[in-house]
């Protein structure tokens, strides 16, 4: 997951995305950290939340081995990285990146409960192979956003910000164990439940009108 981020470590770090005219969701003008809050950070907690489920939860609960695990932690990173090129396109058309992670990673949700339900190793690596693409649009998205939106001298404030809600989504896992061993939920009703609140924050980040941000 390092690779994908340092990819947009310069992006994240002083400079325009893409060029000419830059896009932020949120409205014009006005206070970047009340638009980022609205627009970007409600997301930010399923960039990680995504790739965890599908290389730390989904394994014990298809019953499988350490090379089955190996192989959903290259595959879950490798692939947000493979669609970096589609999610930065995607990111220039206002709500595209962070619109089509949110349905991937619900689509990868409600196919890791499936898998749960059959115990199927492929269908969790199908899962892990979607959670992965989502992992990838969202955290573009959000990257993208805060460079935008950003004054230069809160850049480093605001991405660090983004950075800290992104990482919440780590306890993923540990709030579905949570949920499944001392609570009246199975792993397949907590993954669609997952599945639905990722869609409901889709929806969600579709209310927020995009403003422009000339550099």
């Amino acid at each position: 997951m390092g690779a994908v981020g340092g990819e947009w470590g310069g992006a994240a770090s002083g400079g325009k995305v893409g060029g000419g005219a830059r896009t932020a969701v949120g409205g014009k003008g006005g206070d970047p950290v009340r638009q980022l809050r609205r627009a970007v950070f409600p997301l930010a907690p399923w960039v990680f939340a995504a790739p965890t489920v599908g290389f730390v939860t989904l394994p014990g609960l298809v019953h499988a081995g350490l090379v089955f695990t190996g192989i959903a932690t290259a595959v879950v990173p490798g692939t947000g990285l493979l669609v970096q090129p589609l999610a930065r396109r995607a990111a220039a058309h206002r709500h595209a990146a962070a619109s089509i992670g949110l349905l991937a990673i619900a689509s990868g949700l409600a196919l890791a409960a499936w898998a749960a339900h059959t115990a199927s190793q492929p269908w969790a690596m199908t899962a892990a192979v979607t959670l992965g693409a989502g992992y990838g649009f969202t955290l573009t998205h959000g990257l993208t956003q805060v460079a935008a939106t950003a004054p230069p001298h809160q850049l480093a404030r605001l991405t660090s910000y983004f950075w800290t809600a992104a990482y919440t989504g780590m306890f993923t896992p540990y709030a579905i164990t949570l949920l499944t061993d001392n609570g009246p939920l199975t792993p397949p009703q907590t993954l669609t439940a997952a599945a639905a609140l990722a869609a409901v924050t889709c929806v969600t980040h579709l209310r927020v009108r995009p403003g422009t941000i000339t550099p």
